[in-house]
């Protein structure tokens, strides 16, 4: 199984919806995009607040980041992560195509037997991010048939 990992981001509705509703930010909207183009059998959202999330669970806006977080609570965050997660897929024997920043992946990799890194290397900022899944995402806007 194909199991895809998006981080949240900062840019949220300011009210509760779906986990896949809630984050506006082109990033998520792209690695949303990219995990549903690639086939995915499952999307998981990784949000610093509820951990695991699945796509259609009403969630509340929150204002929070890993980012911000110690080591000590990423590490306990990480292990809600991956408690939700062997609930819902097997760590051993899927695939992982993880679409987040190093605070959100590096604590659970160790849990993950199979795993991709597409975005690793570019960077901490979002341009080239976002580059990366302008050149990776199909463009089916129109077709043309004569």
């Amino acid at each position: 199984m194909k199991v895809f990992l998006i981080s949240c981001t900062q840019s949220k509705r300011t009210y509760k919806c779906k986990a896949k509703d809630m984050y506006l930010g082109s990033l998520f909207i792209k690695s949303y995009k990219y995990a549903e183009q690639e086939k995915a059998d499952r999307i998981f959202i990784l949000s610093a607040k509820y951990g695991l999330v699945k796509p259609d669970e009403i969630i509340e806006p929150y204002n929070q980041t890993l980012n911000k977080m110690s080591d000590k609570e990423r590490i306990d965050w990480s292990r809600k992560v991956i408690e939700r997660l062997s609930e819902e897929v097997s760590l051993k024997n899927d695939k992982f195509i993880i679409l987040a920043g190093k605070n959100y992946y590096e604590k659970i990799l160790p849990s993950i037997c199979i795993y991709e890194l597409p975005l690793l290397g570019l960077g901490i900022g979002i341009g080239k991010r976002l580059k990366w899944f302008d050149e990776h995402i199909l463009k089916n806007d129109y077709l043309l048939f004569l």
